[in-house]
């Protein structure tokens, strides 16, 4: 039979730290030992390894407290183990707080063992720390993002503000509290504002978890889901899994070119073959068809793109006497002549005859 030997009288002596059973893992900057959600809706389970010198023959107890909160004349849980130790005990190693004493805020914890030799002093570990959050973020104010007022209706985000601001719309996350370490910021761009089509997301760390939030709209995203109304909202995931949502902004967009046009014509061709009768006479006439979005106010213009920039034309302003019609002057048709010659006019070929 193995000998035995009195327990050291030593704080923290042959006990191993204490292993707290469900917590959130630690990060850097963030709360100790933090439980997740409604994880204090039951007990808390604390297991601990087998200490040296323990008991090795019948009659012989040693006896473990769980002290919760410093209160060592009231230990949260306690068990008695006789020797020698069997597998049995071995897997009954642990202790539990109780879900009633489970309150918000932190909490300290450690454990303690009596030996089987009655010594009048018991061994134990360092306390630790444990963190219980119930309360969800709380949003400040309106609970919406602030966005630059140059793109508040009824202005609109516009390709020229992007070009201005480096291709970028900064939205600022409103305050909340309390920010911490770990939680996750998540803002959704979209044209219902049901909060699913992401557009980014953010961890917060100790660099970044005392400073305004903004959020940026990459002109990429912009132009990648299109033009129109678009609601921008934004989710605050703490870190033990509570959530809260901003309510939606609404924003117009108008960052890309129009849709395709319907073609224009030119009126003295045939089709799309230009005869020699109007070579370098009088010119030729671009007829430009109605538009769908005609009656917004857009200006048209007429790129004549001929052959080198003699064979090539500008017209900025319509004959006055018919809004669709863009004279060319013959200067721009002579140097496109030539047997086989085609001219790329706004992806409609016009050949021009010798």
């Amino acid at each position: 039979m193995p000998k035995h030997t009195a327990p050291v009288d030593e704080p923290n002596a042959s006990l191993a730290p204490l292993v707290i059973v469900g917590v959130l893992p630690p990060i850097e900057g963030g709360e100790d030992n933090l439980l997740p959600k409604d994880a204090w809706l039951n007990p808390l389970r604390v297991e601990f390894e087998l200490w040296s010198d323990h008991s090795t023959r019948p009659g012989a107890f040693d006896r473990v407290q769980l002290i919760w909160d410093g209160d060592e004349a009231k230990p949260i849980d306690e068990k008695q183990f006789d020797g020698p130790y069997t597998e049995e005990d071995l897997a009954d190693l642990w202790l539990e707080v109780p879900a009633s004493r489970l309150s918000e805020g932190g909490h300290t914890i450690f454990y303690k063992v009596w030996s089987w030799n009655q010594s009048p002093i018991p061994r134990v570990t360092e306390p630790v720390n444990v963190t219980i959050d119930k309360s969800p973020p709380v949003l400040a104010g309106d609970r919406k993002m602030a966005f630059p007022e140059a793109v508040v209706p009824p202005s609109k985000i516009t390709a020229q503000y992007l070009t201005a601001n480096s291709d970028q719309v900064l939205a600022t996350l409103p305050d909340y509290a309390v920010k911490k370490v770990g939680d996750v910021i998540s803002w959704y761009w979209e044209e219902f504002p049901n909060s699913q089509l992401l557009v980014d997301s953010l961890t917060l760390d100790p660099g970044n978890v005392g400073q305004p939030l903004h959020l940026p709209l990459k002109g990429d995203m912009l132009r990648e889901r299109g033009n129109g109304l678009r609601y921008a909202t934004c989710r605050v995931r703490d870190r033990v899994g509570h959530e809260v949502t901003t309510l939606h902004v609404l924003l117009d967009v108008n960052i890309l070119p129009p849709p395709l046009r319907k073609r224009p014509s030119v009126k003295e061709a045939t089709g799309a073959v230009l005869d020699p009768l109007f070579y370098g006479v009088s010119g030729v006439t671009v007829v430009i068809p109605r538009q769908d979005d005609e009656d917004l106010g857009l200006k048209r213009e007429v790129f004549w793109r001929g052959y080198g920039e003699l064979g090539s034309h500008h017209a900025l302003e319509p004959n006055p006497a018919n809004a669709r019609e863009y004279p060319i002057p013959p200067a721009a048709i002579v140097p496109n002549i030539g047997a086989g010659s085609y001219l790329p006019f706004l992806s409609l070929d016009i050949q021009v005859l010798a």
